[in-house]
């Protein structure tokens, strides 16, 4: 760790120190003045500068998507994401792809695992299963990518209306 030391100089001048007799109906008498000039001890000590921030930043690549589903039906899906921040993303440190809006349960999965680490300007193809809900319906498939218990980065990818049928 790097320490930068420094040394405070002070300068104490009285601003009564050149009148003397004042208040006491005398005329003030000239006085020597008083000035001090010393270290300040103990010497302060700062810590270097912390290291850079990096933020997370991503680009949607590509997805494939279901415009049809049975209700209760399986389907194999994949998002892939950029990696366009300057770190690159790790299983260990966190990120993941999460469900849109905001970890919706809606498709039964609501993150998906990095299946590898992912360096600055690679891509990376999320391939996984979703369950089409019980209730017949439209509903939205949209995904994003998220740092666990830091937050959610890079614009989600386009939403995907997906018309869930009877069986």
């Amino acid at each position: 760790m790097q320490v930068r030391r420094f040394v405070v100089v002070a300068t104490l001048v009285s601003v009564s120190a050149g009148l003397m007799g004042c208040g006491r109906g005398e005329p003030p008498k000239p006085r020597e003045s008083v000035e001090a000039s010393a270290p300040i001890a103990p010497t302060a000590t700062l810590p270097a500068a912390p290291p850079a921030i990096v933020s997370n930043h991503a680009t949607f690549v590509r997805q494939s998507a279901p415009k049809t589903l049975a209700a209760g039906a399986r389907h194999a899906v994949s998002v892939t994401m950029r990696n366009t921040s300057g770190i690159t993303w790790t299983h260990e440190a966190g990120y993941k792809l999460g469900s849109q809006p905001q970890d919706t349960q809606v498709w039964g999965v609501q993150r998906a695992v990095l299946p590898k680490p992912v360096a600055p300007g690679e891509e990376v193809r999320f391939d996984f299963t979703i369950t089409a809900p019980s209730r017949p319906g439209t509903y939205k498939f949209g995904w994003r990518m998220v740092q666990d218990t830091v937050a959610w980065f890079g614009p989600p990818s386009p939403v995907v209306a997906v018309r869930v049928k009877q069986k």
